[in-house]
């Protein structure tokens, strides 16, 4: 590629600084480049010229910070102390320039800012101005891109960089009282790529950055971030207690999250949290079981692990036992499978509830769903587990299982039924991979003669069911997946 005449000229001059004081006043020339037009190459010439010489200012100590003022020695008429004075308010220029340039349209322009920027970051103290400037810059950037983003994540990963990107972030956030959702988006952003080398130094960070109110998206992020990128790395991580009941009285999807911080805590941390059960009850509920999710289904996982304590009171699994079992009378095939399976290893794990598989109530004749539902003394509709009268009631759910459409659910069922045949805990893994289409799909495949089943009748059914089930999926989504 041709070098332009002007990426030559800049070269020169960068030669005759470096060569001799005498020939300082070039810088100017140099200055007023930078501010060429965007697609001018005298923009990054100039850039990467400005940036050698300062280095070479910075060799030759004639480049004087703030912190090292008072240790140069020079008298302070002197003719060196006042060129060291007027290189160092060439490099502030310089230094507005960059962080002008650091929100250019072109990533060709911002990436040697932003590499300029950090190159020089290790010569400032830690509580400089000048990291602050940098990381006001970097939470307002308007024109974020991949490329950029990419080499962020490269240029603030050694440690040193780290520690005053963090302290700097810290400060940053303590000063104003609110930012714009996209000031604490790009916050955010930088806490996960920052490597902290002080556990109090970043854990300063940590809650600077969560005492400040997000929408629900940043939220929603925090939370599936904080147990793998946050919470080992914090000191006392006990202290998030209180945001994360925040954040599980936001409702829904948030509740999920957060309870899966605080069953961290309680299992990692040693936390005492009395209601923690009482709360993972209540978020028990028919939409959690049909909308099912990555996320979602990682906190099946954790409802498994929470129910698998042998400390749990029997009116407590009880509970547990039929708000799942009646969940599952509401639930498509693949999360009845699922509820079974939960179901299942409750019972395996507190076989004092085995006593809800029986009928207590005397009855005799024909099971009738109706009837036992309607004087079921369970109350579905009463969030605390300890006033649903549970353990009063009957497992009657598991047995109507037995009469679901579905093969693969009425056979699970049985099993339940049949306490003997349970034996080992069901992998809940396993069951998640389970999805409608599959299930039908292995049923549909033993069919070996489609003639004999009338279909036209289900032409005009399968189309109104169809209709509404997607009218009802949407709303469902919009309350639970995009909260």
């Amino acid at each position: 590629m041709e070098v332009s005449p002007l990426s030559k000229k800049i070269k020169r001059i960068k030669r005759n600084i470096i060569k001799s004081n005498k020939n300082a006043n070039q810088i100017f020339d140099l200055h007023k480049y930078l501010k060429l037009t965007n697609d001018d190459p005298g923009v990054f010439s100039s850039l990467q010229a400005l940036k050698q010489i300062f280095l070479h200012y910075l060799k030759e100590k004639k480049l004087i910070f703030a912190s090292s003022v008072s240790e140069s020695g020079l008298e302070p008429d002197s003719a060196e102390r006042k060129f060291n004075e007027w290189v160092t308010q060439q490099f502030a220029r310089f230094t507005k320039q960059l962080l002008v340039l650091l929100d250019h349209k072109e990533p060709g322009i911002q990436i040697p800012s932003l590499t300029a920027l950090i190159t020089f970051l290790p010569y400032h103290d830690v509580e400089s101005k000048y990291c602050d400037s940098i990381m006001a810059k970097l939470i307002a950037l308007k024109n974020l891109n991949e490329h950029l983003e990419t080499k962020l994540k490269d240029v603030v990963s050694p440690t040193l960089v780290s520690r005053f990107l963090i302290i700097s972030l810290t400060r940053t956030l303590k000063k104003k009282e609110s930012f714009s959702n996209k000031e604490l988006n790009m916050a955010w952003n930088l806490l996960l790529k920052l490597q902290p080398a002080n556990t109090k130094e970043f854990t300063n960070c940590v809650f600077a950055f969560l005492s400040h109110n997000f929408n629900k998206a940043l939220l929603k992020d925090v939370l599936s971030h904080l147990d793998r990128l946050i919470l080992p790395r914090i000191e006392n991580p006990i202290l998030l207690m209180d945001f994360l009941l925040s954040a599980f009285k936001r409702g829904k999807f948030l509740s999920i999250l957060a309870l899966q911080g605080i069953f961290v805590l309680i299992t990692r941390h040693n936390l005492d949290f009395p209601d923690y059960y009482s709360k993972l009850y209540s978020l028990l509920t028919i939409p959690l079981f049909v909308l099912k999710n990555e996320q979602i289904n990682s906190f099946f996982i954790l409802l498994d692990q929470s129910l698998s304590t042998i400390m749990m009171p029997e009116y407590m699994a009880a509970a547990f036992l039929k708000r799942l079992a009646r969940i599952a009378l509401h639930s498509p095939p693949d999360s009845c499978l699922l509820i079974l399976g939960l179901v299942g290893n409750i019972l395996i794990r507190h076989p004092g509830t085995l006593i809800l598989l029986h009928d207590r109530t005397g009855r005799k004749g024909t099971f009738n769903e109706s009837k036992v539902c309607e004087k079921d003394p369970f109350i579905f509709e009463e969030p605390n587990p300890l006033k649903s009268n549970a353990i009063s009631s009957s497992l009657w759910e598991i047995r109507s299982l037995r009469a679901h459409y579905f093969p693969h659910v009425s056979r699970f069922a049985t099993i339940l039924e049949n306490t003997a045949q349970i034996k080992e805990k069901y992998q809940i893994q396993k069951l998640l991979k389970f999805n409608n289409d599959l299930l039908f799909n292995s049923e549909f495949s033993q069919i070996k003669d489609w003639e004999k089943i009338p279909m036209e009748i289900f032409d005009q059914f399968d189309q109104d069911t169809n209709s509404k089930n997607e009218k009802l999926m949407n709303q469902q989504e919009k309350e639970w997946i995009e909260f």
